[in-house]
């Protein structure tokens, strides 16, 4: 069935990744003949693969994202065996997973549920970090910052024509759990520390938006992203939601 990601070894230039429709995760060697790739690893998961990714703190291992809303995470070593672990990441499709390049074990996951959630993965477990909404409508994609000096930054883009991009060391949960260099004493203001630094930016495009907003309304939100991006102006909205249950619905994010 149609294949919908795919992603390289971090380390190792031949082997690629790839998730599909037929609800497969596999792992080739493209130096193999077109007859050998039929003999690639593969591991089977619950429902249709949204995304695939390499970690690149462990060349070993890979997650799984899909449409239920679930991420699973596998050994590349062995084939066609059940998961690591298993998150209960979303309620709709996971259409986002980003391993940071530079703080091992920090994972972002986003959804057609419009949030975007952090979580812990280190010890081939994962524990529940920080959500919150975006506001950029379903979220389709996600990626960290590949720079050391702006290692927690994450850029988020999704259906609404706008990217969001999140300072996630605001969140106390980051900072107790990872180095961030940062102190509490930067966020004393709560609302400050939630909301911190999350910036937006607007991309012209013909057609309504996934809320079939009026313009007046789709005026208003650049509005106040230009309001957001001015300094010493800072705006605050509420926190995305807590935990949610890894729930099937079905996704259809990127072109399905």
């Amino acid at each position: 069935d149609k294949v919908q990601t795919l992603q390289w070894h971090p380390t190792d230039a031949a082997v690629l990744l790839s998730g599909g429709f037929d609800r497969h995760a596999a792992v080739l060697d493209v130096r193999a003949t077109a007859a050998d790739w039929r003999a690639a690893a593969k591991w089977e998961v619950a429902a249709d693969i949204e995304n695939v990714v390499w970690d690149p703190h462990n060349a070993q291992q890979f997650l799984v994202s899909t449409d239920a809303g679930v991420v699973t995470c596998h050994d590349a070593r062995q084939q066609g065996q059940g998961p690591l672990f298993t998150i209960g990441a979303h309620s709709e499709a996971c259409t986002g997973l980003a391993l940071s390049p530079v703080v091992p074990g920090l994972l972002a996951t986003a959804s057609l549920d419009k949030t975007v959630k952090l979580w812990d993965i280190r010890g081939n477990q994962a524990d529940y970090v920080t959500s919150r909404g975006m506001d950029v409508g379903q979220v389709f994609t996600i990626s960290f910052c590949a720079d050391p000096a702006s290692a927690f930054t994450l850029a988020v883009g999704g259906k609404d024509a706008q990217v969001a991009v999140w300072d996630v060391v605001s969140s106390a949960g980051v900072r107790a759990l990872f180095p961030t260099g940062r102190a509490d004493e930067e966020f004393q203001d709560e609302s400050v520390e939630k909301e911190l630094e999350v910036d937006k930016m607007t991309i012209s495009r013909a057609g309504k938006d996934s809320d079939d907003e009026s313009d007046e309304e789709e005026e208003a939100l650049v509005q106040q992203a230009e309001r957001k991006a001015a300094p010493p102006a800072m705006a605050k909205s509420k926190p995305g939601t807590g935990k949610a249950a890894g729930a099937k619905g079905k996704g259809k994010g990127k072109g399905k």
